[in-house]
């Protein structure tokens, strides 16, 4: 799912922060990963309907986009903005397509590059555990693909896939 304005420029003026530390280069925040499936030989359309199928269990609701970390811990080379919120949603679809990999819904919002330095970012997402940047309403999942480039991966919406709207909370 996309990730609102507002929440964008949140996260931006913390990037500001981060870009400050060696090694470190800023990603756009412009999406929310809750599955990587990687280069696949399935069409997106099938891909979509299985999403579909799995959304059919969840209604629209709203998640807090809070706290940093890393991926992994010890010798980070991403830094996300987490969204706990979407830990339900996200375990249904690892385990719609077989995935049983523990995952963390997050906005990618760093690489890292090398471990010049690491100390700095260590403690700067220590700092931001706690800080939320705001709300994202989740009424869609959108299937994206991806492109490296030598400026990094380029995303494309290729399926957009709506929750039950038909669902009460």
């Amino acid at each position: 799912m996309d990730v609102p304005e507002d929440v964008r420029q949140r996260i931006s003026y913390m990037q500001e922060r981060l870009a400050e530390i060696p090694g470190v280069n800023i990603v756009k925040p412009d999406h929310v990963t809750l599955k990587f499936i990687g280069e696949t030989a399935q069409k997106f359309s099938d891909i979509a309907e299985k999403l579909a199928h799995i959304l059919d269990d969840f209604y629209p609701f709203a998640a807090e986009a809070v706290g940093m970390g890393t991926f992994p811990a010890t010798h980070p080379k991403v830094v996300w903005v987490g969204c706990p919120a979407l830990a339900p949603l996200q375990k249904a679809i690892m385990e719609g397509f077989g995935d049983s990999a523990e995952a963390t819904p997050h906005i990618t919002v760093a690489r890292v590059k090398d471990g010049r330095g690491k100390e700095h970012l260590v403690k700067h997402v220590n700092q931001m555990k706690e800080y939320s940047y705001g709300r994202i309403d989740i009424d869609n999942i959108k299937i994206k693909s991806s492109v490296l480039t030598t400026t990094g991966p380029t995303y494309s919406d290729v399926a957009t896939v709506q929750l039950n709207f038909t669902k009460s909370s």
